[in-house]
């Protein structure tokens, strides 16, 4: 599996960045239904998609260890806490 995630991340760092006029003017093709332009815009934002998994997975160990730490000072104190859902 990481030798895909490697490639996958290689394969999108090589798409070259759209200035700001060509994301307009694939923009306004791409809702034309020109498939080509469509995809020349959407592949020029997926670098973003890793780094947004990357910050998510940050905070999602930070307010897991703090949810671990709470139990565990939960069970120290036997407090009950009712959790809403």
């Amino acid at each position: 599996m990481e030798s895909s995630l490697k490639w996958y991340l290689y394969q999108i760092f090589k798409i070259d960045n759209l200035s700001r006029e060509e994301e307009k003017n694939f923009s306004r093709l791409g809702k034309a239904k020109d498939k080509r332009a469509r995809e020349k815009f959407l592949n020029s934002f997926l670098k973003i998609v890793p780094k947004i998994a990357k910050k998510l997975w940050k905070f999602q160990k930070k307010t897991s260890y703090i949810i671990y730490k709470l139990l565990i000072l939960n069970n120290r104190l036997n407090i009950t806490i009712k959790l809403s859902t």
